[in-house]
């Protein structure tokens, strides 16, 4: 990384990963998570106690990316450290696919941007890197343009502060910041408006993580917001660069690729966490219903019992899961429906006779609910 500037950039991307685990400590160090389980991509959920061969290899791996960070904060040009950061993530990520959040994919590709394309000039980087960035906001604003983020996300974020309050009774004006978010795509690349966006979007971030802030909810991903805006104001210097026409290289397939991956989320061929579905209140819900015997009638008390009293619903006979995985770790559930069947036959281990219920939208249809019953195996 022979510029500065792309220096800065990578150690404000992993200092900022390093905050948003340490602020979600309890997901990534199983031994003190209550009694939520792992869920790995292949196998079942599972618990494991300490000193077990699964806790000494998520030890070892933890350790590993810790050390790798911090040797590439000291020297970011060496490409090995930042690769195997990636890889202790990623297998981390394998482990329990409930640290696969959409702040963690984006940090991943974001690092893995800075090896990849460390080879092209300062300008070439610079505008594939705010390529990167802006292709999130650009999926985020598409999938926002519905109803429900209209009606009720836009009408969330607005209750924050009662002088935003009535703000969130027009509709109308959630489709617009759905837009307003897809543009800021082109007014990034665009050579003429990106000064001017530049402001926009640090004002963007801080308003969402003001928000987040005021309403105590997913403080894990302030780190995100407040690096967001971090490597948008370093990629617009003061003196605006000209846009480079030469762009074919490696890092121009990788950025194109990534813009292009969402689109598979539109089909449910891959999770949402990867589409960029960012607050857009089409999401899935999971709630497990209990067979004849609640979990609040066994003998002994486990968080996950603490969690089922203050939360359940319907006479106590059902529980969101989002709300066991925000009370264990602060971070909600990865919205897929082989994740959330999982965590359900996990609970029937020791609830038996209980089922998994699906509560699902068509994302352009308000009136659209419907709830899928799927028994526990």
């Amino acid at each position: 990384m022979a510029n500065d500037s792309m220096i800065w950039h990578y150690r404000v991307a992993v200092i900022a990963l390093f905050l948003s685990m340490a602020l979600s400590w309890t997901l990534w160090i199983p031994n003190e998570r209550s009694d939520f389980p792992l869920v790995p991509l292949v196998g079942d959920a599972f618990t494991y106690k300490s000193g077990s061969t699964q806790s000494l290899i998520n030890w070892g791996l933890f350790c590993t990316l810790a050390l790798s960070g911090l040797f590439s904060i000291y020297k970011p040009s060496h490409a090995k450290s930042i690769w195997l950061l990636l890889i202790c993530l990623m297998l981390l990520c394998l482990q329990d696919m409930t640290r696969f959040q959409p702040w963690v994919w984006f940090f991943a590709i974001t690092l893995a941007f800075f090896p990849i394309s460390k080879a092209i000039e300062p300008e070439s980087r610079r505008f594939l890197l705010l390529f990167l960035i802006g292709t999130l906001y650009f999926w985020s604003g598409f999938h926002k343009l519905n109803p429900f983020f209209a009606h009720d996300g836009f009408k969330w974020f607005c209750s924050a502060y009662k002088i935003t309050e009535r703000v969130g009774a027009y509709p109308q004006l959630g489709y617009t910041v759905a837009l307003l978010e897809m543009l800021l795509l082109p007014g990034l690349l665009w050579s003429r408006t990106r000064p001017f966006f530049k402001y926009l979007i640090v004002l963007f971030h801080l308003l969402v993580s003001a928000a987040l802030l005021q309403s105590d909810w997913n403080l894990i991903v302030i780190p995100w917001n407040i690096m967001m805006a971090l490597l948008v104001w370093l990629s617009v210097p003061s003196s605006s660069f000209i846009n480079p026409k030469d762009r074919s290289n490696k890092a121009t397939v990788f950025a194109m690729v990534l813009f292009l991956i969402p689109v598979l989320s539109i089909f449910q061929l891959i999770p949402r966490s990867f589409g960029w579905y960012l607050y857009d209140d089409t999401q899935p819900e999971y709630s497990y219903q209990c067979g004849k015997i609640k979990p609040t009638q066994i003998s002994y008390t486990t968080h996950f019992v603490e969690v089922w009293e203050k939360h359940a619903y319907d006479d106590q006979t059902k529980l969101l899961l989002d709300d066991w995985a925000v009370a264990a770790f602060g971070v909600p559930l990865p919205y897929h429906d082989v994740y959330a069947k999982k965590v359900a036959n996990y609970i029937c281990k020791e609830y038996p006779g209980g089922s998994l219920m699906i509560l699902k939208v068509d994302s352009y249809n308000y009136d659209s609910e419907k709830i899928i019953s799927i028994p526990c195996e």
